[in-house]
């Protein structure tokens, strides 16, 4: 399975960098490498990233401890 992780600078916030940015990731972790799964983990105070998983098909999957929520991507 594999894990992706991010960090954007404020000033880049709101100008889609990280929506492409997480869709090439995605797509190049099941299509090239083959992984099974892709993950995500992030805070329950990251407003912006529990946005950008729901949007880009990732689903919850467990609440973890540390204020932190797993996300696993589901294929269209």
């Amino acid at each position: 399975m594999g894990e992706l992780g991010c960090v954007l600078l404020p000033q880049y916030y709101g100008k889609g960098y990280m929506t492409q940015a997480i869709k090439l990731a995605v797509q190049f972790g099941l299509e090239t490498i083959k992984l099974a799964q892709v993950g995500a983990i992030t805070s329950n105070d990251n407003e912006g990233a529990i946005k950008l998983m729901n949007r880009l098909n990732f689903i919850k999957v467990a609440d973890l401890p540390d204020n932190e929520i797993e996300y696993q991507y589901i294929k269209p």
